[in-house]
């Protein structure tokens, strides 16, 4: 289990592409995992559009912030898909705390492999974390995936292609 996690790097650059309910993004970004204020912040250069930012704050209260959180509207309009997908941050969060700490434990005890982690949403809904690429010390690609058990594609999704990691 922990070296799936520790191979995880939250800490990066690289090239992505973000999926959400409004649309596809295909991004330069540079991540960054601020274990003492307890935040993940992603920056995605969107061409066109310019550079938008993504902020998740897990310590005692769980919380989305950053200009990029606005694209994610249509998650809200959509209740099924607004509680899995506020289940992927719980769940993206417990995987944030883990990889800073290994002798912290899963609480919703995904299913784990060497390249994959699973957790279950109920009977419709499952975030699936994929590393790909293994350069030894961490993986190359990073999928982070909420899929619904009734699409065929992932509703929201997260690629990220790593070129740097400064973990």
């Amino acid at each position: 289990m922990k070296p799936f996690v520790k191979k995880l790097c939250f800490s990066s650059e690289g090239k992505g592409r973000i999926t959400v309910p409004d649309g596809r993004y295909l991004v330069d970004y540079e991540s960054f995992h601020d274990v003492a204020n307890k935040k993940w912040i992603i920056g995605l250069d969107i061409p066109l559009q310019g550079e938008e930012v993504l902020e998740l704050h897990y310590g005692k209260r769980l919380r989305l912030s950053g200009s990029f959180s606005k694209r994610l509207a249509g998650i809200r309009n959509n209740k099924k898909l607004a509680n899995a997908f506020s289940k992927f941050l719980i769940s993206l969060s417990e995987l944030l705390q883990i990889h800073n700490d290994q002798s912290l434990e899963f609480k919703n005890k995904p299913v784990i492999s060497n390249e994959e982690l699973t957790y279950k949403f109920g009977s419709q809904y499952q975030l699936k974390i994929q590393g790909q690429r293994n350069k030894g010390s961490h993986f190359g690609r990073m999928n982070f995936l909420l899929l619904n058990s009734k699409m065929a594609k992932p509703e929201t999704s997260i690629e990220l292609f790593v070129s740097s990691c400064t973990q």
